[in-house]
């Protein structure tokens, strides 16, 4: 019973919500605002961040609020709450949050309401140069003729001096004391009792800066600088004579100051050049200097530049929009001439040279030294060598002493100026790939082989040390630990000990980890550990003390390059895929990559060095990352904001919303009225960066149970929530996940529904069904009349008929989704996923509505009884509301949606509802041909003359007296186009395009519909094609009021409507419970019906993961590179229809053993053979069960399963049913058991060679063993092996150890282990085993 009493309310809900006046008018954003990726105007004025962390940006054209991700662009308009002005002028957030707005004809500040407040100015010019606050909150403002000051109870700038007739009309500058000081280039003064108090000053000043401290700083057009005391009122003198010595003055002058950091100030010279003068150590960096604490944009004209809270500094230039200079990546490589230097240069060691200078070696680039004091660069040469060794080792040793080694030499070397000695070359036995000085002095050498080597002090011959038997092996890596003990780490057999006191060698396996044990690099920490990096195994941790080694869960990269400690017990390692910080004592990792400023992400193996101030350096392919560790975590106090409220599609604007009365950052309540179907937050980190590494968590109170990731989005949508109080929740995350960063929330309340009272609901129900059987019998009794009244009126009837049926296949879709949803209901009313079942009811309802909405239109209008009912209002403001649904379902099917001229406003007399109808047949027509994820569409106005409409249209001389003005609308798309010779029958009704010239035909009403609303309305309407692809649509209505008849004009009536966000609303994602992706399988759909798609997905995901595709173009790319266990397709799509890819499928041999089901509203005997005829594995015809099709979907993942299980135990494919087996799947096994027979005999599969006969690709040949055997081919092969032996054991004519030498195994004993792990006996055992099974 409650089941069903949802049901009936949400079919109420939905029938209220089409029956409604339209009232998103009054909720969408004034036209003065529109969010968008980029700047209004890459001419940029001033920046300011206000009070909640948002950085704003003044430009020639508009004003911008940045949220570090996207820009909200403010206008002026027609609308007294807009700018002043466009051209922004200057910024100032006050000491009470106001965010104040200088332009060039007037001020304004920003409020709670989410609206600009413009304020009257008592001053002869309107210009607004200057916003500047005393300490006591009083603004003031500089118009260059007058200084005015805000009267807070009159909202208006009374005259504090004018200056009109004054030489003082420059900058002005606040001391401490809140006094207001003046200056121009030839004057000094101060504003006191209303008046101008002056001072003696020579004249020639170019610019000047208040420092905090109250000094007011004069730079002089000649480059010198006089300091004022604005306390004792004298020149200090200070900083002269570092301005009269600097070179970059000469000749040049000071032409702006900004305020930096870290105690300096950013100059701006009159020749574009930047200085920056650190205050407290009296140095001026020129932009030239590597000092330089960020990049300066090439050729560009500087504007402003802002330092921010987070140390940021923003550029703001004349014609190329801003750069920024991120805080974060000063972390790393703050030495911009050794990270120049080496940028690009593969660095492969690093040393430390006694004197403190660093040796490093690259790889192609030769050896050089680098001195931190002099900042300098030096290359040096080899003595004796033409070029310097490749890929070299440098190591000092405790006397001094550089030794250089690569794989096939070891030299003993002397410094001596930018030339390296060579003092003794020892010769090698093969190539060396580890060095290490013992604490007795002897030079420990590794390279392949189990013998090492070893060199003792003063000799030049090397000693070998033998440590494994097996040649096959790589000492890769060698260390000494403080015990004086040396550790020698080598491939495939573990760590070998060696006592220096007797050479005594204890070997520790770490196989209990490990079967393939490949190390890079050793580390011994402060306390005693062994930290040993591996290739593909990550970190391991060996304890001497108990010879325990244990591997460190790395959530990152596990190929290990290089390992280092830095102090408060922390390791740094470097590895193939960017840096890695590890606790020790919470055991967790942070990565870090090139977003974080490290420079690049491929390290050396075991290139790093500690110097002696601390830092870390870490060679790669990138260069060298340097670091101090101790200044690597920033806190970063970030906001977190949610920024807007949408209601059906709709910002909500503060004030002009029933929903809002304060604008979402200053936390109001959030009101939700019964009318409102879905609701959505937008939300944002003020965190600004080059690379979001920032994970957002949302939850709503009250209906959510579990914290939701938002998956890279900033926004939460909910629909249909029941009446009630709610908190809406938002967290910031770290980019694992794991530490909480912020969090922000605001309190929603849902009102109660009149039609939830249960008296309504069954009042409601005899009027539901009368309904539902008035409608049908009227109209039929409709036509029974027409068909009586006149002959003629046969063939209107027929064409009826033929509109019927056209548009039946459209209803088979919303009937399945509504009567899946209600049957699953019935069946289960307490499921979980009611909600996201009830709200497709809700949205196939409204569906259906639409539908019968515009057959009563079209009837409408073929018995000429639609009337044109126009209005003035704005149609910018009516086709960018169309547009920001229209962009939702472009997205969708990720097609670029672009408009064009809807900038301001064009107020004229429309029909808004012939309007919406227009464009939204002939954006839906561009939405189908447009090809998907490769799609563009585009929505222009303009407006064009008599003349111009008439060189595009044929217009009649009647159309032509009526308006002197037209208004052109182009809607136009870059899919196949429209052939020619239709181009005269588009319009016609019911004509369609061939299908196979362009398959997304429809019904043939939709242009016709158009057609007749454009003449309607008085205009026109042509198709033409693009040069370069695609249709367009132009589409001309009158401007003037004259072209309208008084009847016409009459004010409309309040009709019902169904809005273009209803048209085309986006498809949610249902709410799945989250699952482990590895333990379940995957379920390909493949269906052009949004709709449809989204309740596959619901059906099946809580039991399958489903990847969604939206045409076959699209679902073969994704199976170039995954392999799911089944395709549910449809057959009715663009392009490439369901059959075609089914064959495609079954084509290919990395495919062919798929299950492809398919899905469709073809119903006939005929199409479900052709469906089977082109290789479905079955065919479900909609509407369907759902029980059935997920019982369906059960059986086809069943039989391949026991395929699989069939295989694991089968030998030659004659073992197995051929019925499992599709024809190419048959072939592909006899081929592969074939090729195995023959490697039988091989301790290894050889894939090449397998690959190579079976001309398949290794990822494609991995992809079809997994998915037919369920496991990757190696183990499948080890597999056929074991099961061949048993054949080979109960013939009883081999031994076990030749049954073992015939099917690869290396050694008996590992035969019998794998294959007792295998069968569950040992091999002797079986026979007798399998017997004793018989005899059973």
């Amino acid at each position: 019973m409650n089941t069903t009493l949802r049901i009936w309310s949400v079919i109420m809900l939905s029938m209220m919500a089409g029956c409604r006046h339209s009232d998103t008018a009054s909720s969408l954003p004034p036209d003065y605002m529109q969010i968008a990726q980029t700047l209004s105007n890459n001419c940029v004025t001033c920046f300011e961040e206000d009070a909640h962390g948002y950085l704003w940006i003044g430009t020639e054209r508009g004003l911008n609020r940045y949220n570090g991700n996207d820009f909200h662009r403010y206008y002026r308009t027609a609308d007294s709450l807009s700018l002043t002005d466009n051209h922004i002028s200057c910024l100032h957030n006050d000491s009470r949050g106001r965010l104040w707005v200088g332009s060039y004809t007037g001020v304004c500040y920003f409020g709670e309401d989410g609206a600009f407040h413009r304020c009257g100015v008592e001053s002869s010019s309107p210009y607004v140069h200057q916003i500047l606050e005393q300490p006591d909150g009083t603004i003031v403002l500089n118009t260059g003729n007058d200084l005015t000051s805000f009267d807070e109870r009159a909202g208006r700038f009374r005259l504090l001096v004018a200056l009109s007739g004054e030489t003082l009309g420059g900058n002005c500058r606040i001391d401490r004391q809140g006094r207001i000081w003046l200056t121009n280039t030839a004057a000094l003064g101060r504003i006191e009792n209303g008046g101008i108090v002056r001072y003696d000053v020579e004249p020639g000043i170019a610019a000047s800066y208040m420092h905090p401290n109250g000094h007011l700083w004069l730079f002089r057009y000649d480059g010198r600088i006089e300091i004022f005391d604005t306390e004792t009122e004298r020149y200090t003198g200070d900083y002269a004579g570092i301005f009269a010595a600097d070179s970059h003055l000469r000749g040049h002058h000071v032409a702006a100051a900004f305020a930096g950091y870290s105690r300096s100030v950013i100059l701006v010279l009159d020749d574009r050049q930047l200085l920056l003068f650190n205050y407290r150590t009296g140095e001026l960096i020129g932009q030239d200097d590597p000092r330089f604490p960020f990049e300066v944009p090439d050729d560009a004209i500087l504007t402003t530049i802002h330092p921010d809270r987070q140390n940021n500094t923003w550029i703001g230039t004349s014609d190329r929009g801003f750069r920024v200079d991120y805080n974060y990546k000063r972390r790393f490589n703050d030495d911009s001439v050794l990270s120049d230097f080496f940028c690009d240069k593969s660095v492969v060691s690093i040393a430390g040279a006694p004197d403190g200078t660093l040796i490093v070696a690259t790889d192609h680039h030769g050896i050089f030294r680098y001195c931190r004091r002099t900042r300098r660069v030096e290359r040096l040469s080899v003595a004796g060598l033409a070029a310097a060794p490749e890929h070299a080792e440098c190591l000092f040793d405790r006397n001094g002493s550089l030794w250089l080694r690569n794989a096939g030499s070891l030299m003993l070397c002397q410094l001596d100026g930018t030339t390296i000695r060579p003092v003794r070359r020892i010769a090698v036995p093969g190539d060396l790939f580890a060095m290490c000085e013992g604490g007795d002095g002897r030079m420990w050498l590794g390279g392949f082989g189990g013998t090492i080597h070893y060199l003792r002090p003063g000799e030049s011959t090397l000693q070998p040390f033998k440590l494994y038997d097996w040649t096959f092996t790589i000492a890769s890596s060698i260390i000494r630990l403080k015990s004086g003990e040396v550790v020698v780490a080598s491939m495939l057999y573990g760590l070998s000990v060696i006592d220096p006191a007797d050479d005594s060698v204890r070997r520790i396996a770490p196989f209990s980890l490990t079967d393939r044990f490949l190390p890079t690099t050793l580390h011994e920490d402060n306390e005693g550990l062994v930290w040993i990096g591996t290739r593909g195994d990550g970190l391991l941790r060996w304890n001497p003390a108990t010879d325990e080694i244990v591997r460190i869960a790395n959530p990152y990269c596990s190929d290990i390059a290089a390992i280092a400690e830095a102090p408060a017990g922390t390791l740094w390692v470097s590895t193939l895929d960017g840096l890695l910080k590890y606790d020790m004592a919470a055991e967790y990792f942070t990565s870090y990559s090139a977003a974080d400023g490290i420079g690049g992400t491929q390290f050396n193996k075991s290139c790093v060095l500690r110097d002696a101030s601390g830092a870390l350096l870490f060679g790669g392919t990138h260069g060298l990352t340097f670091f101090d560790p101790s200044k690597t975590d920033i806190r970063r106090d970030i906001d977190l904001k949610i920024e807007e409220l949408t209601i059906d599609n709709n910002i909500q604007q503060p004030g002009r919303s029933r929903s809002l009365d304060r604008s979402l950052l200053h936390t109001p309540q959030v009101n939700v009225y019964p009318r409102h179907g879905n609701i959505g937050f937008s939300f944002a980190a003020l965190d600004f960066s080059e690379y979001p590494d920032k994970r957002y968590f949302y939850k709503l109170e009250g209906y959510d149970t579990e914290w939701i990731d938002s998956r890279g989005g900033r926004w939460a949508n909910y629909s249909l929530l029941p009446s009630g109080d709610y908190t809406f929740r938002v967290r910031l995350m770290d980019k694992d996940g794991t530490s909480q960063i912020a969090e922000a929330s605001v309190p929603v309340h849902v009102r109660v529904p009149f039609y939830a009272h249960p008296f309504l609901l069954w009042c409601l129900y005899p009027l539901l069904l009368m309904l539902g059987i008035g409608i049908p019998w009227m109209l039929w009794r409709r036509g029974e009349r027409s068909r009586i009244e006149a002959a003629h009126e046969k063939r209107v009837n027929d064409m009826n008929m033929s509109f019927f049926s056209n548009i039946s296949h459209e209803f088979r879709t919303p009937l399945t989704m509504i009567v899946g949803p209600v049957r699953m209901l019935q069946q289960a009313c307490d499921d979980p996923e009611q909600a996201a079942l009830l709200k497709i009811v809700r949205r196939n309802i409204d569906r259906m509505l639409r539908l019968v909405n515009l057959l009563m239109d079209f009837n409408k209008l073929e018995q000429d009884a639609l009337r044109l009912k126009v209005r003035r209002a704005d149609l910018v403001s009516q086709l960018n509301e169309m547009s920001d649904t229209f962009i939702y379902n472009a997205r969708r099917k990720q097609i670029e949606f672009c408009t064009s001229g809807l900038e301001g406003t064009l107020l004229m007399l429309f029909d808004t509802d012939k309007i919406e109808k227009i464009v939204a047949n002939l954006v839906s027509n561009a939405l189908k041909f447009a090809p998907p994820q490769s799609g563009r569409i585009e929505l222009t106005l303009d407006t064009v003359s008599r003349e111009q409409a008439a060189a595009l249209f044929p217009l009649p001389q009647n159309m032509q007296a009526m308006a002197d003005h037209y208004v052109q609308i182009r809607v136009a798309d870059n899919g196949p186009g429209i052939p020619e010779e239709f181009h005269g029958q588009i319009f016609r009704k019911y004509f369609q395009v061939d299908k196979s010239t362009c398959p997304n035909w429809g019904t043939g009403i939709g242009l016709y519909f158009a057609k007749r609303l454009v003449e309607l309305h008085h205009g026109a309407i042509r198709v033409d094609n693009r040069p370069t692809g695609g249709a367009v649509f132009t589409v001309v209505l009158p401007m003037d009021d004259a072209a309208y008849t008084a009847e016409e004009r009459m004010q409309a009536e309040a009709l019902p409507q169904t809005s273009a966000a209803e048209t085309f609303s986006e498809v949610a994602e249902p709410a799945v419970a989250e699952h482990r992706e590895d333990e379940r399988q995957t379920l390909l759909v493949v269906d052009d019906d949004a709709e449809v798609a989204n309740f596959l997905q619901t059906l099946l995901a809580p039991h399958y993961r489903i990847v969604v595709r939206f045409d076959g173009k699209a679902a073969l790319e994704y199976l170039e590179t995954a392999q799911p266990d089944l395709v549910l397709s449809d057959v009715v799509m663009p392009g490439m229809d369901g059959y075609e890819l089914c064959c495609r499928i079954k084509e290919n041999i990395a495919t062919s053993h798929i299950p492809v089901v398919l899905v469709t509203a073809k119903s006939t005997v005929d199409e479900q053979v052709a469906g089977l005829e082109h290789g479905a594995d079955a065919y479900v015809v909609k509407p369907f069960d759902p029980i059935y099709l997920q019982a369906l979907v059960k059986s086809q993942l069943r039989n391949r399963e026991t395929l699989r299980n069939m295989l694991e135990k089968a030998t030659p494919t004659e073992k197995i049913d051929r019925q499992m087996l599709s024809a190419r799947d048959q072939q592909f096994l006899d081929q592969l058991y074939a090729l195995m027979e023959a490697e039988l005999s091989n301790p290894e599969l050889n894939i090449t060679r397998l690959t190579e006969a079976l001309h398949i690709s290794r990822t494609k040949f991995y992809y079809k063993v997994k998915g037919l055997a369920g496991v990757n081919p190696n183990v499948f092969f080890k597999t056929y092996k074991l099961n061949r032996a048993a054949e080979l054991i109960l013939s009883g004519d081999y031994t076990v150890s030749e049954i073992a030498d015939m099917t690869g195994f290396s050694t008996q004993p590992y035969f019998s282990t794998c294959f007792k792990r295998h069968f569950g006996v040992n091999p002797s055992e079986y026979a007798k085993t399998q017997k004793e099974k018989t005899r059973k």
